[in-house]
């Protein structure tokens, strides 16, 4: 035996060792065998090989992986890089294509960009003289969705936010209101809201202002809408006094003369007959013909046009006789002029015109249904029967639409139109000054000024140098701005003045970006909630307004918005906070 540990021989018996010290212990074969397995066994050099040729095939095993997905990730990068690099190169292309165009100055350092912020200044411009401006008089007043404006900035809000309908006179002195409940109001130019006749059924004021009339009904158990009967009367605004003109007269029938003087209507005689009439404050009730008949409109003399029950036929009556004009699958609309004595019918096969002298209706447009006009004048719905009444002297006076999008103004003697080669959906605006019978309108990049006569429409380019995309003109076409690119120009004498450079679009507005004001003959703009006004140069460019969130335009007053929902409107040559 042998020390454990100094490994000094031990002699048989001996406890201690005698060159140590250290106590013998004697470890049994099964205690060796214990002690081998708890502790690490010597590893034989075959075995040492194979560990290490196991964990250098490990290795290379992971760096195949690795060099696989980064030869992929490489070569998908190179294919995005290369369709990236050829869509560059189209891109150079299109602006090596564009600076042969244009002129495209060369990029300057920072340092030597010269940005001169604009000197905002008020600038007058030349008062327009044209038709249609209606708040140039002593009192008018405005209705902005029920908040009702006067000359003198004061406001009612009565009816503001509900929901209403309702007609003016033509020189906006007065209005007439009907609510969604079917509620009726009278509004003068003081804003005062008068509730009328409960119970009206229907009412109109006339297009002259001074006179309204209304219907209380009187229907009869078992009798049908239709024919529901009722009270009309005639109302004097300036006085508050009302007439009543006729009994018995079927509600929605009525319509009255521009001048109030006269109604129309369809009276029920019994179950089984009824008669066209016309009445008055101070004329008594003239019977015009037998029969389920209803009146289109009615002149200031009595005259009518008039259709049947059917609605395929129209009647012209006229110093006491009645003529048709018109035989039709169906009408769909009217257009009337101010003095109710023209009309253009709109119908399956077209548009017709008839007036108090033609024999028979002419048509004036072959195609489908006549669905919109353009004006500058004060137009609004007429009488009970799918009508328009404007303020124009003829009809001729305006260009019509069709749904097609076929543009088309009357000729002079009322039996044919001129046409606009170019459908309405491909032009960008249209102005028509029917003093000089000349059409403005874009199409192509190409403005034009286009006299209309008889013989048609005479296309003649009036700015076609560079690219417009859109204009803003006076209804005279005196002043005309051009929308090229990003900037906003001036057109004087064939030359272009830039007086907004680098305009830009706020896409959250909801309102106009651009509008003419009649008032006092400049172009306002908005731009980042800001409101300016603008002439002919860059210099008469003029701060109006901060946090302006809506611009607008109200039979040509022009107002706005601001963030907080303030209501401003320009009244005297200014913006004035009417609410």
């Amino acid at each position: 035996m042998f020390c454990n540990k100094c490994g000094t021989e031990l002699n048989p018996g001996d406890k201690f060792c005698g060159n140590c010290g250290a106590p013998v212990v004697i470890i049994t074969k099964t205690e060796a065998g214990r002690a081998a397995s708890q502790g690490p066994a010597p590893m034989s050099r075959k075995k040492k090989l194979m560990n290490i040729a196991f964990i250098i095939l490990a290795v290379c095993i992971i760096l195949g992986y690795y060099a696989y997905y980064i030869h992929k990730a490489v070569t998908l990068t190179k294919e995005t890089v290369d369709k990236a690099f050829e869509q560059y190169q189209h891109q150079l292309d299109d602006w090596e294509d564009m600076e042969e165009e244009y002129e495209v100055e060369e990029d300057l350092p920072e340092e030597d960009i010269d940005t001169p912020e604009i000197e905002y200044v008020h600038v007058d411009a030349p008062e327009y003289t044209g038709r249609y401006d209606y708040f140039n008089d002593e009192k008018w007043i405005v209705d902005v969705q029920g908040l009702f404006v006067n000359q003198e900035g004061d406001s009612n809000d009565k009816l503001l936010g509900i929901d209403h309908s309702g007609n003016s006179s033509r020189d906006l002195k007065e209005t007439m209101v009907l609510t969604e409940d079917g509620q009726f109001y009278y509004v003068n130019a003081n804003t005062d809201v008068i509730e009328f006749a409960q119970g009206t059924t229907c009412a109109e004021l006339a297009f002259d202002g001074g006179t309204m009339f209304y219907v209380i009904p009187e229907k009869k158990e078992g009798e049908s809408e239709e024919l529901e009967v009722g009270t009309l009367f005639l109302f004097d605004t300036a006085t508050g006094f009302s007439d009543s003109v006729a009994e018995n007269v079927q509600v929605n029938s009525p319509v009255i003369s521009p001048d109030g003087n006269i109604v129309a209507y369809t009276r029920i005689v019994d179950s089984k007959n009824s008669v066209l009439c016309i009445a008055g404050s101070d004329m008594e009730e003239k019977q015009i013909q037998k029969g389920n008949l209803r009146a289109c409109s009615v002149d200031n003399s009595g005259n009518l046009f008039y259709t049947n029950e059917e609605q395929n036929e129209i009647y012209r009556y006229k110093d006491g006789k009645s003529v048709k004009v018109l035989s039709s699958e169906e009408f769909n609309n009217y257009f009337i002029n101010g003095s109710a004595d023209e009309i253009l019918i709109s119908c399956s096969e077209g548009a017709y015109f008839c007036d108090g002298e033609m024999e028979e209706a002419a048509q004036v447009y072959e195609g489908g249904l006549v669905t919109n006009m353009h004006t500058s004048a004060l137009h609004q719905s007429y009488g009970q029967f799918r009508a328009s009444i404007l303020d124009v002297a003829s009809l001729k006076d305006l260009y019509f639409i069709s749904k097609e999008g076929v543009v088309f103004i009357i000729s002079s003697d009322g039996r044919s139109a001129a046409f606009l080669d170019h459908n309405y959906n491909d032009v960008d605006n249209i102005v028509f000054d029917d003093v000089n019978r000349e059409l403005m309108y874009c199409c192509d990049g190409v403005l034009y000024k286009s006299k209309v006569s008889d013989d048609g429409i005479e296309d003649e380019a009036f700015y076609e140098e560079d690219d417009v995309e859109t204009f803003f003109a006076s209804y005279d076409l005196k002043n005309v701005w051009l929308k090229i690119r990003d900037d906003i120009y001036y057109l004087k004498d064939g030359e272009l003045e830039n007086v907004i450079p680098d305009y830009v679009y706020d896409d959250e507005n909801t309102g106009l970006y651009f509008a003419w004001n009649i008032e006092d003959n400049k172009l306002y703009f908005t731009e980042y909630n800001t409101l300016y006004s603008v002439y002919d140069t860059e210099g008469s460019t003029e701060k109006v307004a901060d946090d302006v969130d809506t611009l607008f335009k109200i039979n040509g007053k022009l107002g706005f918005l601001d963030l907080e929902g303030n209501i401003y409107l320009y009244i005297n040559n200014e913006f004035v906070c009417v609410y």
